[in-house]
């Protein structure tokens, strides 16, 4: 694993390092520092909600305790859902985790300890560092029953959120979760 830097698109300023899983010859990666998206958003009086709706991957907006705080339009058709049965839920829920059905629940289990969505959120969280591109992989309880699902997922600290990007992902036959 390499470490890059990181720095705001914007203003230039190093906004902290990146792990990176590739061994290319990329030395930095672009984001926008917490200061450059409050200005970007203001300027064109956009909400978080339609910011995040038009990006093309699904983003969900997670809080520090693991619940879903939004979730753009991709995110709610890759997990077959609306905002209103998404939102305010824990991760592990609203991804359909196995283990998340266990008594505890989601972040409770033995299971939730070596969760890598979860640890990368919450480190993102602890730090303000963001990630990129991690792999990840879940055991999600579907109708047609229990299957792997693996992921590489994206995370930024903005304001006292997290932004979870899923960069990539198995979707089932129907191309959803």
């Amino acid at each position: 694993m390499k470490i890059i830097k990181q720095i705001c698109s914007y203003c230039k300023t190093q906004i902290g390092d990146v792990k990176k899983q590739n061994s290319d010859d990329e030395q930095i990666s672009h984001g926008i520092c917490s200061d450059c998206f409050v200005k970007v958003m203001t300027g064109y009086g956009e909400s978080l909600d339609s910011f995040i709706d038009s990006l093309d991957e699904p983003i969900l907006v997670m809080d520090e305790q693991g619940r879903v705080v939004t979730v753009n339009k991709k995110g709610q058709e890759m997990l077959s859902g609306e905002l209103e049965d998404i939102k305010g839920h824990l991760g592990g829920d609203v991804f359909r985790c196995a283990y998340a059905k266990l008594p505890g629940g989601c972040g409770k289990t033995l299971h939730c300890q070596s969760c890598v969505v979860r640890r990368t959120v919450e480190e993102t969280f602890k730090t303000g560092n963001p990630s990129v591109k991690v792999p990840a992989c879940l055991d999600v309880d579907i109708m047609t029953g229990k299957r792997k699902i693996r992921f590489l997922i994206s995370t930024k600290k903005i304001d006292g959120v997290v932004l979870l990007r899923i960069d990539d992902f198995q979707p089932d036959e129907s191309g959803n979760l």
